[in-house]
């Protein structure tokens, strides 16, 4: 089956963007509490339906994209299409695929591997998540260590209004410290 898109909406939030998703799936949450649980739930969800890939959205950040090496403008629903299409493809290949924060656009070209990715725009292949005991945690890490590949594209990126700017360069050792830490001021 084709890949379901989840739009997770904090309570008191509004959603942003007007998402186009088709020709896919998808479903808006609501959750008050735990961010890892609520994506838990839509890992879960997708796994009981039979879905080959997910992405999950945080329903408060806009998309952008780059073109031509231009700088990033955001993205009207008419060309979200081509990121959902590009993010199922890159799945095919890679257990998780993260859009990063628009913060990375202004940095230089080989400085945005040293950052965390905070996954508010992520998508996962669902075979990858079935391999893990427990999906209501960090993802990132674990898909790594049981051999799934990583990759983070460079001309779609996200913005959340009002989110702090990344934080901290980072190595293998602060890379889950910064993660954790910006994830919880985030969301």
């Amino acid at each position: 089956m084709k890949m379901h898109i989840y739009v997770l909406v904090k309570e008191g939030e509004k959603i942003l963007e007007k998402y186009d998703t088709a020709p896919f799936r998808a479903s808006k949450l609501r959750f008050d509490g735990d961010w890892y649980k609520a994506r838990g739930d839509c890992i879960r969800h997708a796994i009981e339906h039979g879905y080959s890939t997910i992405l999950i959205i945080v329903g408060s950040v806009e998309l952008h994209h780059r073109q031509l090496r231009c700088d990033p403008q955001r993205m009207h629903t008419r060309w979200q299409g081509g990121l959902w299409h590009y993010l199922d493809r890159l799945l095919c290949r890679y257990g998780h695929v993260y859009v990063p924060p628009l913060a990375w656009a202004k940095q230089k070209k080989h400085e945005y591997f040293l950052h965390p990715t905070i996954p508010l725009v992520a998508g996962y292949q669902v075979r990858a998540l079935q391999t893990l005991d427990n999906v209501d945690g960090p993802l990132g890490a674990l898909l790594c260590s049981n051999g799934y590949d990583s990759f983070t594209v460079y001309d779609y990126l996200h913005f959340k209004p009002g989110a702090p700017v990344l934080d901290e360069v980072g190595s293998a050792t602060t890379w889950r410290k910064s993660y954790e830490r910006a994830i919880a001021r985030v969301l």
